[in-house]
């Protein structure tokens, strides 16, 4: 009898440490939290301070922790004094599937106490690099004049003012009815890139009530290329979109590129609107 109870107890043990095993006891995460990331330039020559910065890509002790959709409360393991680095992450393309960390805005980084289950909330603002760093090939706001000028068609953009403009200030506008009804723009202005791949983005803001087209238009000193790359739709509402042309650089090393804007007017429209500003074409140096 003795024997089966000291075996009775034995067997509690070895559950009771199985137990444990299955069921390790598991770290309390901290916690920060991210309303929004702001976009504050400190520089103007880097044009006006618009911005759809949607996600979190958070990094500890240069590990990344996750992408983190704004506004978000995230887990993080540590219970200490910590640098929390953590980039700006935008919708590539206007496609939500396709979200990167925006390569042309710094990092933010900050040192946090982490506490167990509390939750310590942080305020992210970035800007972009440093001017010396980058390659402004285009910036255009339509303050002070109009760097895109017709290449084809039998309607081209205007520049309007007040009402229908971004903040009631300067914007592009384009209109299109069954007379005029195709246009086709560039940036007055070629730019060469040395590699093919190098990093291109087409910052900009619109709206529209009739699609149209985003693309580079390549000179070769033998013909004219068009290259384009995606197609924006109907939006009610002023919209920012990040666009991203690398893979549209390729070939002759002395190729020289413009943008290049065109649309058509949609079938079964009576006429359609276009408006855009804010256009920032930004590599790096």
């Amino acid at each position: 009898m003795k024997f089966i109870s000291l075996l009775y107890v034995f067997l509690i043990m070895i559950l009771a440490q199985s137990c444990e095993i299955i069921n390790p006891v598991e770290d309390i995460p901290s916690y920060i939290y991210i309303d929004t990331i702001e976009l504050k330039i400190n520089n103007a020559a880097l044009g006006e301070n618009t911005s759809k910065i949607t996600d979190a890509w958070v990094y500890h002790k240069n590990n990344l922790v996750g992408v983190y959709e704004l506004p978000s409360r995230i887990p993080v393991l540590g219970s200490d004094s910590t640098d929390i680095l953590i980039a700006a992450g935008i919708i590539n393309n206007g496609k939500l599937n396709t979200r990167i960390a925006y390569p042309f805005y710094k990092i933010f980084s900050k040192k946090v106490f982490l506490n167990e289950a509390k939750i310590e909330t942080l305020d992210v603002d970035v800007d972009y690099f440093d001017q010396s760093s980058l390659n402004l090939f285009l910036m255009e706001d339509f303050e002070f004049g109009n760097s895109l000028e017709k290449y084809s068609g039998d309607t081209s953009l205007i520049k309007i003012s007040g009402e229908g403009a971004l903040n009631n200030t300067n914007s592009g506008y384009i209109f299109m009815d069954t007379v005029y009804n195709e246009f086709e723009i560039i940036s007055s202005d070629h730019f060469e890139l040395p590699n093919a791949g190098s990093t291109l983005f087409l910052e900009m803001d619109y709206k529209c009530s009739n699609n149209f087209t985003i693309g580079l238009l390549v000179d070769n000193d033998i013909y004219f290329e068009k290259r384009f790359k995606l197609t924006l739709v109907d939006k009610d509402d002023w919209n920012k979109i990040y666009i991203n042309l690398s893979n549209m650089i390729y070939g002759n090393q002395n190729n020289k590129y413009h943008l290049l804007i065109g649309g058509i007017l949609d079938n079964n429209k009576d006429y359609g609107e276009i408006y855009i500003d804010n256009l920032k074409l930004i590599g790096f140096n």
